[in-house]
C-alpha cells in the first residue's frame, strides 16, 4: 500500500548517519531524507594492530618503525570513549626482552621503542591491561646480522676476465658481485667474473643472501686494481741444453715481441710469433755446462715493462 518497511538493517560504523530512501523505479519522485543519527560503538571486543608491526626486522637490537594497537568494537570501530580511551595495552612476545605496555590515547596505543631480543619468527601479541578482551597477533621475521662479507679478489688483468671471491658472511646464502667504474672503464661481472676495457679500478661489492636466521649481508665497496702490465703465467715446452727448440709462454697483456733472456749461460731466445695470449719462441741454450734445474725467463717489451716465467733446463 505504498509503504516500505526494513527490519534487518545494522549500522557499523561510528558517527552521525543520514538514510536517504529512493524510489527505486521512479526517478521522479522526490528522495526523502531522514533527520541525524548519531551512531555510537559497540561493545569493545577486541584488541586489533591499527598499524600493523614491521613484517621483517634486519636484526636483534634495533627498534622497530613505530606501530598501533587499538580497543575495538566487533566491527573494527575503535573504542574511543569510557575506559577504552585510556586503557593500557600490553605487548607480549618471546623475541622481546620483557612486554613492553603503552598507554591508549582516544583508544590507540603507540609503540615506539620496541626492539627484538631474538630472531626467528616472532609471534606479537597485544591484549588489554584491564579487559578480557580477544587479543591481537601479527608476526615478525626477525633476522641475525651476518658476520662481515669481504671482497678478496683485488688484482686482475686487463684482457683475463678475474674470478671474485670473498670470505666472510654467515649461512648458506649465495654470493653475487655488482661494480660500478673507478678509474677503470668498461667494468663489467659475468657469472661472477671481472673485466674491463681500459686499465685502472674497478669498485666490487659482494652480496651475500638471507637465509634464516641471517638477514642479507653487503660488503664495503672494493677497489680491484685491472692491470694492463704483462703477466706470464706457464711455459709449455721442453729446454735442453744444446738444443734448440720452440716453447710456448702464455700469459695476458702481451705487446710486441719482446726481448727475451734467461738466468742461464748460453740462452739465447727470439719470439717468432705473438697473439697477445701467446708467445711463440724458438729458444738455444748453447753447450751443455749450465746446470739443469729451475730457472727464470724474462720477457722485456718495448713499453718497458717486463714478465718473468720458471721452467725446467733439462
Amino acid at each position: 500500500a505504498g509503504v516500505a518497511t526494513f527490519s534487518a538493517l545494522t549500522i557499523n560504523k561510528v558517527g552521525t548517519c543520514y538514510l536517504t530512501a529512493t524510489d527505486a523505479t521512479n526517478t521522479g519522485i522526490a528522495p526523502a531524507t531522514s533527520s541525524a543519527i548519531v551512531v555510537s560503538g559497540g561493545t569493545p571486543e577486541k584488541v586489533a594492530f591499527s598499524v600493523a608491526p614491521p613484517a621483517t626486522v634486519a636484526a636483534t637490537g634495533t627498534i622497530v618503525t613505530a606501530f598501533k594497537a587499538a580497543v575495538e568494537d566487533a566491527n573494527g570501530n575503535v573504542d574511543t570513549t569510557g575506559l577504552g580511551s585510556s586503557d593500557s595495552i600490553t605487548l607480549s612476545s618471546t623475541c622481546l626482552a620483557a612486554p613492553v605496555t603503552a598507554t591508549a590515547v582516544a583508544g590507540v596505543a603507540t609503540f615506539a621503542t620496541v626492539e627484538f631480543a631474538s630472531t626467528g619468527n616472532c609471534t606479537l601479541t597485544a591484549t588489554d591491561a584491564s579487559r578480557t578482551l580477544v587479543a591481537g597477533t601479527a608476526t615478525t621475521s626477525v633476522g641475525q646480522a651476518q658476520a662481515a662479507v669481504t671482497v678478496t679478489s683485488k688484482n686482475g688483468y686487463l684482457d683475463a676476465p678475474l674470478t671474485l671471491a670473498a670470505t666472510g658472511g654467515s649461512g648458506t646464502g649465495a654470493v653475487t658481485y655488482t661494480v660500478t667504474n673507478g678509474t677503470a672503464t668498461g667494468c663489467a661481472i659475468t657469472s661472477g667474473t671481472l673485466k674491463a676495457t681500459k686499465a685502472g679500478t674497478c669498485l666490487v661489492t659482494a652480496t651475500k643472501a638471507a637465509v634464516a636466521p641471517y638477514t642479507v649481508g653487503v660488503s664495503v665497496a672494493t677497489t680491484v686494481t685491472i692491470s694492463s702490465a704483462p703477466k706470464a703465467i706457464r711455459l709449455a715446452g721442453a729446454i735442453r741444453r744444446g738444443r734448440t727448440v720452440a716453447v710456448t709462454v702464455t700469459g695476458y697483456n702481451f705487446s710486441g715481441r719482446p726481448r727475451v733472456t734467461s738466468n742461464v749461460a748460453g740462452f739465447t731466445g727470439l719470439v717468432t710469433r705473438d697473439s697477445g695470449r701467446s708467445l711463440t719462441i724458438r729458444v738455444t741454450v748453447k753447450g751443455t755446462s749450465a746446470r739443469a734445474g729451475v730457472k727464470t725467463l724474462t720477457l722485456a717489451f718495448a713499453n718497458g715493462k717486463h714478465a718473468s716465467v720458471k721452467y725446467s733446463l733439462h
